[in-house]
C-alpha cells in the first residue's frame, strides 16, 4: 500500500475531517488507527514522513520494571498487552518479542532493595523476579562477573518502532483515515466560542472540531495563542548499533543506574550515560544510552559515543570483539514532571494533547491511543488505571507555566 506514505497535498486543498491528528510518530499512528477503527473520520497531517523523528531514532523497548511508579508500571503493562494482540491483528511489521529484560545491579547496597522492587511488581500482576549474582552469570553469560544480582522481569517487550508505525498507519487508512505527508502545521484555528475548527498549514487550512496534536518535540511549534503552555525541552538520546552477535545475549540487559538517569534532567553539558543493551531481530546490538539537553542537535558527539561503548564493554567483556557499525541520535520531549501531558486542554475545547513522553512514546503509545480516542469521543476512560492516567498526565496542569520558548525548528 505504497499510497499511504506517498500522497501529494496541493496548496490551497479544501480538507475537513472529524479529527486531525498532527504526526506521524509511534503516539500518531496508534492515536488515528484508534479513532479511525471507533469510526470517526480522521485525517493524519506530518511535517515529514512515517517515523521521520524521534520514532525512527530510538529503540524498541516496552519495559515495565523500569518504570518509577506504579501508574507507570500498569500502564506499560496494558501496552505490551496491545502490543501482542496487535501483533496478531496487523499484517506484520511490528516486531513484536517479549524476552524479558534483566535490570543488573552493580553493587550490594543496591541489590538489597530488588526484593521490594519484585515485591511492587508482582502487586501489579508482573512476572519477575530476584536472582543472585550467579544466577545472574547462568542467565546472561556474557556479564563480567561480580554483579550484586538483578532482576528479571519476564513480561518486559520490544517493537520495532519504524514497522510498528508503518502497520498501524496501514491498518488506519484500511478504517478510512486519509494521511497528508509534508505538510506542516503551523496554527490552531478556533471559532468566536473559543472552540476549535482546525489547523493552518502550510498548504492551506484544514478543518476538524478536534485536533490532536502528537507532534513530539515540535508540538510547542503549533500556535495556540498561549492559551496552552507546553513545557517541552528536545532531550537527545544517542544509540550505537553494532554487527551482528548473534547469541552474546539473550534479552535486553540494563544497569539500575539506567533508571536515575531517565528521572534527571540533566544540564546538557555533562550528559549521562547508562548501559543499555538490546538485541535486534537480525542480531545486532543497540547500545546506550545517553541523555542531554543540546537543543535540536542530532549530531553524534564522538566523546558520547566513546563513553557509550567503553561503558557497554566493562559489562559485557564481549563487545571487545565486536564491531560498531553506526550510531544515531534522537530528541525526546522531555517535561518537567518526566510525564505526558495527554487530555484535552481545559482552554481550548476540541484540542488534544498525546506529547511529552520523552523516552516512552513506544512503550505508552497504545494506552495514549485509547485515553485520546476517549476525549474526543466524549466517553469516560475506560478502566481505572487510564482514569488514572487522565488525572497524572492533564494538559492543564502546567497552567500558569510560562510557554516553552521552543528549540527545534
Amino acid at each position: 500500500m505504497t499510497s499511504v506514505f506517498h500522497q501529494v497535498t496541493e496548496p490551497g486543498a479544501r480538507i475537513s475531517a472529524d479529527v486531525l491528528v498532527l504526526g506521524g510518530g509511534i503516539v500518531g499512528a496508534a492515536v488515528a488507527r484508534e479513532l479511525s477503527r471507533a469510526g470517526a473520520d480522521v485525517a493524519l497531517v506530518e511535517a515529514a514522513g512515517p517515523a521521520a523523528g524521534s520514532s525512527g531514532r530510538c529503540d524498541g523497548n516496552v519495559l515495565v520494571q523500569t518504570k518509577h511508579d506504579d501508574l507507570g508500571v500498569r500502564l506499560t503493562l496494558r501496552s505490551i498487552e496491545a502490543y501482542r494482540r496487535w501483533d496478531g491483528e496487523l499484517d506484520g511489521g511490528l516486531g513484536f518479542h517479549q524476552r524479558g529484560s534483566l535490570v543488573f545491579f552493580a553493587d550490594p547496597e543496591q541489590d538489597a532493595g530488588a526484593p521490594r522492587r519484585v515485591a511492587r511488581l508482582h502487586a501489579a500482576g508482573v512476572r519477575a523476579e530476584h536472582v543472585d549474582g550467579d544466577e545472574l552469570r547462568r542467565r546472561e553469560p556474557a556479564l563480567r562477573p561480580g554483579l550484586a544480582g538483578a532482576v528479571d522481569c519476564h513480561d518486559d517487550a520490544s517493537v520495532y518502532p519504524p514497522g510498528a508505525v508503518a502497520a498501524l498507519l496501514r491498518d488506519a487508512v484500511r478504517h478510512g483515515c486519509r494521511t497528508h505527508w509534508g505538510v506542516r502545521a503551523l496554527r490552531l484555528l478556533t471559532g468566536r466560542d473559543g472552540r476549535v475548527r482546525g489547523v493552518r498549514t502550510d498548504r492551506g487550512d484544514f478543518a476538524a472540531p478536534h485536533v490532536v496534536n502528537a507532534m513530539g518535540v515540535w508540538s510547542p511549534g503549533l500556535d495556540a495563542g498561549g492559551l496552552v503552555p507546553l513545557p517541552i525541552r528536545p532531550r537527545q538520546g544517542v544509540l550505537v548499533v553494532t554487527e551482528e552477535a548473534p547469541g552474546l545475549i539473550r534479552r535486553t540487559v540494563t544497569e539500575a543506574g539506567y533508571m536515575a538517569d531517565r528521572a534527571a534532567a540533566g544540564d546538557g553539558t555533562r550528559p549521562a550515560v547508562a548501559f543499555v543493551a538490546e538485541p535486534t531481530g537480525r542480531g545486532n546490538l543497540l547500545l546506550g544510552s545517553s541523555r542531554r539537553f543540546c537543543g535540536a542537535r542530532t549530531d553524534v558527539d564522538p566523546d558520547l559515543f566513546t563513553a557509550i561503548v567503553a561503558r557497554a564493554v566493562g559489562f559485557l567483556p564481549g563487545l571487545a570483539r565486536v564491531r560498531a557499525i553506526r550510531s544515531f541520535a534522537g530528541l525526546r520531549p522531555w517535561t518537567p514532571d518526566n510525564r505526558p501531558i495527554v487530555g484535552e486542554s481545559g482552554a481550548i475545547p476540541g484540542y488534544v494533547l498525546a506529547t511529552g513522553h520523552e523516552g516512552e512514546g513506544v512503550g505508552l503509545a497504545p494506552v495514549t491511543a485509547e485515553l485520546v480516542t476517549a476525549a474526543v469521543l466524549g466517553r469516560p476512560a475506560p478502566g481505572e488505571v487510564l482514569d488514572a492516567a487522565l488525572d497524572a498526565f492533564a494538559p492543564d496542569r502546567f497552567a500558569g507555566h510560562s510557554e516553552a520558548a521552543g528549540e527545534v525548528s
